[in-house]
Parts: C-alpha cells; structure tokens; sequence
C-alpha cells in the first residue's frame, strides 16, 4: 500500500469555518463545511497562529498576481484540456506544456509545485468526462474528516510538514508531470501520431473509414462524378460543373457550419451555395484552362493518347492537384481515358503492346 495522506484545508476555508463556527455552532459547521467538529476545535483554539502564518499562505498562491489559488489553476486546466478535446485533439504533457497549458508553466514558480500522482490519474482516467464546473468546496475539502484518505493535496495549509517536500529540481518537476499526464492519456510513442499545425498538439491519424466520438467520417449520400447523378444535373455551367465534383450533402455541411460560425463570430462570412461553390469554381478553371491549352482538344479521338494522359498527370502533380480538381468535362474524359486502360478495353487502338502501358500504382494516385 503507499502512504497514507490526509486532506489538508486551504488558509482561507480554516477563517471560514472558523467565522461560521462562532456565529453558530461548531456542529452546524462540521455539516456545513464537512469537517471533523474535533479539527474545527483544534482551529477556534489556534486562529491567531493560523492568521499569524503568511508564511505558509504565499506558497498556496499563484505568482501570476498574488491572488489566485492553485485550486483556480486546476479548474483553468482542466476547462482548457475540455476545450481541446471538443476540437478533435488528443492532450498529452508536452501539448499543456506548450500551448493552452502556459496558465501553468508561465506564470507559476516550479519550486512551489507540488503535484501528486494519483491525483492526476484520478482526474485524467476517464478524458470524456472532465468537469470544468467544480465547485469551491470540492477544491477545497474532499473528505469528510481529518483522518478520512483523500488523493487530493492541497498546498494551501499551515499543516505542511517535511515529508510532503516540494520537488528539489525544475527538470524533475517537467517529469514527472509529463510521465503521469501522459501515461493515462495516450502513447506518445504510437506511429499513427502526428503534430498538427495548431499550438503543436499531438492527435493520432485516422485510417480510412474510421471515426471517433468526436471526429465523425463524412458520409456521401449521393455518388459524385461522371455517373447518373452527374449526368441529371450537368448544364455546362461553372456552379453544376463544381456540384459534379463534390457531393452536395458535403457542400450542405460547409455551408452549414461557416453560417454557423458567421452567426457566431463574423457576419461577413456568411454565404450561399450559389457563391460558395462560384468561388470554388473559379480555381478549378485555373488548372482546367492549363491542361485544356496544352492539350489542344479538338476531338475526344485527339485527346484519347498516352502523352496527354501523362502530360495531365504531370501538370496535377506539378500543382499538388488530382484530377477531382478539374471541371467535368475534363475530368470526364480523363477518367474515361483510366477507365479503357484499366479494363484493357482499348489496347489495340491506344498501344502497341502491352509494355506500353501506364503502370496501374500511377492510375491508382488520382
């Protein structure tokens, strides 16, 4: 079994109770404040040397203006890691340490931190369910009498003794905060890990089709494409040419959540699908207008030849684009140009052998 610790009461609940006790009875107060009515006693006899202690109450304070507790600290860092996990991210030590975490590491002396291990596993094993709405009297007192067992330390006390000794080094104090932060919510050493461009923060790569609570797989309720669908609601015009390309119940969603974040945040992103999808038109005519020049279409027979085929995926690739980049037109015919060399439908009229054909792993790119 490890060593026994018992719960320790922060300067200014002592003066509470204290005040409370006196105005009532030390009874109500042991009920109220659920403390031992022996301890409440031990405190009515000792206030003066509790008040006289200032000592012992700077180190309860946080450096950043004198006022806040260590107990405010925790609830600013537990609010912070729920608000990262509603954006999709995992939390790990080093993302606190370097991002939302600088509450913590900037503006508190390391020499007066005192973190306890079970506490962190206490408050970080189950992540879905943080709670950044504690109360002040569970940062406060977690047990109900002086000789119950509580995980929850803290260092606002008179009672501080030499076995619960602040941690000697800086270094050790990063540690063994990573060590046990990170040891309850993720491996940091998975491969499937990566560090996103936003504040540095570790979250693991999703495989094909698979979803969190949190980050939810995109379902297409229609096929986009050169298929029935694109053929129904194609007139040649830039709008339907882009709704060919992606999906509408997609182009629902974006709309969706940038009129949200309009409504919330900024009136002037607000727009339409007309507008949306004419914006994001015009920058698929950009490549479309460089492959259609270089190609010279004059007829689908012209087009329909090896080096066009390779001097499109050379120019795509060139932009960092794929050929869903394109309008339809040109996507069509390129995709029925794969199409034919896939099924070997077109080998006579297309190449002279069989050696002369594109590799399958470069079709498979696009």
């Amino acid at each position: 079994m490890g060593r026994t610790r018992y719960v320790r009461y922060s300067l200014a609940l002592k003066l509470k109770v204290i005040k409370f006790a006196k105005s009532n009875s030390k009874n109500k107060a042991s009920k109220n404040f659920r403390v031992n009515h022996k301890q409440i006693r031990k405190w009515i006899e000792n206030k003066q040397k509790i008040i006289d202690s200032p000592s012992r109450v700077t180190k309860a304070r946080i450096q950043r203006d004198g006022t806040t507790l260590y107990s405010d600290l925790e609830n600013e860092l537990k609010a912070w890691i729920l608000e990262q996990r509603l954006l999709g991210y995992i939390v790990d030590g080093n993302s606190i340490k370097n991002s939302g975490g600088a509450t913590l590491w900037r503006t508190v002396a390391f020499a007066t931190l005192i973190f306890n291990l079970l506490w962190q596993l206490e408050k970080y094993r189950d992540c879905s369910g943080i709670d950044s709405q504690a109360s002040d009297d569970d940062n406060n007192n977690e047990c109900d009498s002086e000789d119950e067992l509580c995980t929850t330390v803290d260092p606002c006390s008179d009672d501080y003794d030499d076995d619960y000794d602040i941690l000697e080094t800086n270094d050790e104090v990063y540690r063994h905060i990573s060590e046990s932060i990170e040891a309850v919510i993720s491996d940091t050493n998975d491969p499937n890990f990566d560090i996103t461009s936003k504040n540095k923060i570790s979250c693991r790569k999703l495989q094909n089709g698979e979803e969190t609570s949190l980050r939810k797989k995109i379902r297409f309720d229609e096929k986009p494409g050169p298929s029935h669908y694109a053929a129904t609601r194609i007139d040649h015009t830039m709008l339907s040419a882009f709704m060919v390309i992606f999906d509408s119940s997609m182009i629902d969603m974006v709309l969706k959540f940038t009129n949200q974040f309009a409504l919330d945040e900024n009136s002037g992103l607000w727009t339409n699908q007309e507008k949306y999808c004419t914006n994001r038109g015009n920058r698929i005519l950009e490549i479309d207008k460089i492959i259609s020049e270089m190609a010279e279409i004059k007829s689908f027979k012209q087009f329909f030849t090896k080096e066009n085929l390779l001097n499109i995926y050379q120019v795509l690739e060139q932009n960092n684009m794929s050929i869903h980049n394109l309008t339809m037109e040109t996507k069509e015919k390129v995709q029925y140009m794969e199409m034919f060399y896939r099924v070997n439908k077109m080998q006579n009229f297309v190449y002279q052998n069989s050696q002369d054909d594109i590799p399958s792993n470069q079709l498979a790119r696009y």
